[in-house]
């Protein structure tokens, strides 16, 4: 039997305790080297996604859009954008059967705006970050998303982790973006190559399915990736596609186009 005195017992449960530690701390590090090993990949997507069309500011277009909601019939349309990516503004002009305006929605940065011409209806509201459409188009989308899916880009939420899962079929990658709690924001899709995204899925607090965006064709335009088709649709039903007919990479923007007012009476 070892019998231990005061000075030798307390030198054991120090010497316990280091060695403990130091393994604990050697288990973490091991960790931590690991996590980032395996999440290298993923921010290195995260950064050629955040530099796709960078330099793509001012651009305008003109298509077709189709809207379907459960219980209702489709609706069909011709709309008009115009977006400034730097800015973070964007302006849609949905178009009558004259081809005047007949609704438009825009947002400057600091407002979100909607004005009926024909009902004269006018809304305009202080942008934060639970400002989306779905009061007119049934889908939480917002329109900083809008504005960056116009301009072939996706949308990148605010985020704690990247992690990526690859397809078995190898055709493609999984991006997936978390939250401090671990929770997925957003499920971003990319192509073998891994410099190009082609749909995305967002999700709100409680892990449901907000909206998700996907580029059916993109097209090439003065040397910038644009959606020549786009679709956004929900869980419930709701479906909203684009069919680009033009699109211009430079245009005119002032300040003054994403700002409405109200119709005169």
């Amino acid at each position: 039997m070892i019998i231990l005195n005061k000075s030798s017992l307390s030198f054991l449960i120090i010497f316990i305790f280091t060695v403990v530690f130091s393994a604990c701390s050697t288990i973490n590090d091991s960790i931590r080297s690991q996590d980032i090993y395996k999440d290298s990949e993923a921010y290195n997507i995260l950064e050629i996604l955040r530099n796709t069309n960078a330099t793509l500011n001012n651009f305008k277009g003109i298509g077709t859009t189709k809207s379907f909601q459960p219980g209702g019939s489709s609706q069909i349309f011709r709309i008009a954008w115009l977006g400034a990516s730097h800015q973070r503004k964007i302006r849609m002009e949905i178009l009558g059967v004259s081809g005047q305006p007949a609704a438009s929605m825009a947002s400057d940065g600091s407002y979100f705006y909607f004005l009926s011409r024909n009902t004269r209806r006018f809304y305009k509201k202080r942008l934060s970050k639970n400002t989306t459409l779905k009061q007119i188009i049934s889908i939480p989308v917002k329109p900083s998303d809008i504005l960056d899916l116009l301009a072939g880009k996706i949308p990148i939420y605010e985020h704690y982790i990247a992690t990526i899962e690859h397809a078995a079929s190898g055709e493609y990658v999984v991006l997936i973006l978390k939250n401090r709690r671990h929770e997925v924001v957003e499920r971003i899709y990319v192509d073998k190559s891994k410099t190009a995204a082609y749909k995305v899925e967002k999700f709100d607090r409680s892990g449901s399915l907000m909206y998700r965006a996907a580029f059916s064709r993109m097209q090439d335009i003065n040397g910038y990736q644009v959606p020549l088709e786009l679709e956004i649709s929900t869980d419930q039903g709701v479906f909203f596609s684009l069919t680009v007919d033009r699109f211009w990479t430079e245009a005119s923007a002032s300040p003054e186009m994403f700002v409405l007012t109200p119709a005169i009476q």
